[in-house]
């Protein structure tokens, strides 16, 4: 039998690298990276601790996508660093932007 996760679409395992601005104008420190991703929402991986609620501009470089996030979850990792659920709640194609562009 199958866990319900609460998610509506499936997520994809893929390392992208991303960069992101939060709302303070600070941005996240450079390897930071997705671990999975899906068409509503990423979870990343970075060294920097993120407050739930909190919303940032996110970077995916190998598509030149950029979407405003929202932080639903920060997990430490065994490692030290910080595993960063995050909900995307617009992209550049909803703007009229990258309509073109390559998917992640």
């Amino acid at each position: 039998m199958q866990v319900p996760t609460g998610r509506s679409e499936k997520r994809i395992l893929k390392a992208v690298g991303v960069t992101a601005r939060l709302s303070d104008g600070s941005s996240l420190p450079e390897g930071t990276f997705t671990e999975n991703i899906s068409m509503r929402g990423a979870r990343i991986v970075t060294k920097t601790k993120l407050r739930p609620g909190g919303m940032l501009e996110v970077h995916f470089r190998t598509a030149e996508i950029q979407s405003q996030s929202r932080v639903v979850y920060c997990q430490q990792l065994p490692d030290g660093r910080f595993a960063i659920g995050l909900e995307m709640t617009q992209n550049s194609s909803e703007r009229g932007e990258g309509r073109d562009r390559k998917p992640i």
